[in-house]
């Protein structure tokens, strides 16, 4: 089996608990080469996670040529740019979702994949978790029955009233990060995958408070707008069955949380 040689474009949070440990479960794939903006900080990372090459500049990354896949690991208004410049240097691209802030820029990556014959992979790895492959399998072999509803309730601590100082961007429409984009649009996409494509599709969303805290190193602390939802209720029709589905999200939860 051929080793695929990772190149990694961000080590923040998501990458170091997320990817990597995946990665390094994985024997069919190789982290070669990480990107960060900070030069200290990519080298510390690369020694202490024996990486061979560590770069500041995304540039120099993509002209490694024993690097075969790109991972995008960086928040979501900066995906577009990577992306695009990972796919016009010829290389294989996994981004996190959401892919962009925007239809047009997701077109545009979808077109530039196509026509450089690059393959390309968005985030949305709940689907292959163990669970919902076997619950996919049972549900194809017709072990459980006919689906007569389809419902998915989704609790979250993330998008809280209080948080760090440098996620302010999260609080900001334009960044499309919020329960919706983010958590509903995971667990649509794993719905969606286990009992069919919906027919139609109606949303209502709420703002439970109006303004999030953030806090520095210094424990400092200011307040910021905040009017984005996070309390989302989605639903509609299957395409196929014609039956009911229901997704209900709702961030900043202080009590256990999950699906």
């Amino acid at each position: 089996m051929k080793t695929i040689n990772v190149g990694l474009i961000g080590i923040g949070t998501w990458a170091q608990y997320g990817v990597i440990p995946i990665l390094n479960l994985l024997p069919q794939f190789r982290l070669l080469a990480i990107q960060s903006r900070s030069l200290n900080k990519a080298q510390n990372f690369a020694q202490g996670h024996k990486v061979p090459f560590y770069y500041d500049d995304e540039d120099k990354l993509l002209r490694n040529d024993k690097i075969d896949l790109i991972m995008v690991t960086t928040p979501a208004p900066t995906h577009f740019q990577y992306a695009r410049k990972a796919i016009l240097a010829g290389k294989n691209v996994y981004t996190e979702w959401p892919l962009t802030t925007n239809k047009t820029q997701s077109q545009e990556l979808v077109d530039l994949a196509q026509e450089n014959h690059v393959r390309t992979f968005v985030g949305f790895q709940r689907r292959y978790s163990p669970s919902a492959r076997f619950f996919k399998d049972l549900l194809d072999q017709k072990r459980i029955g006919k689906i007569r509803s389809a419902r998915v309730s989704i609790g979250v601590e993330a998008f809280a009233r209080v948080i760090p100082e440098n996620y302010e961007w999260t609080t900001k429409s334009e960044n499309y990060t919020d329960v919706l984009t983010v958590d509903v649009g995971h667990f649509a996409d794993l719905l969606f995958h286990l009992v069919g494509q919906p027919n139609l599709v109606i949303g209502l969303t709420a703002n439970q408070f109006k303004q999030t805290t953030l806090f520095d190193k210094k424990n400092r602390t200011k307040k910021v707008p905040y009017g984005l939802p996070n309390n989302v209720t989605v639903m509609g029709t299957l395409l196929e069955s014609q039956q009911l589905f229901v997704i209900n999200a709702e961030g900043a939860q202080d009590n256990i949380s999950g699906m």
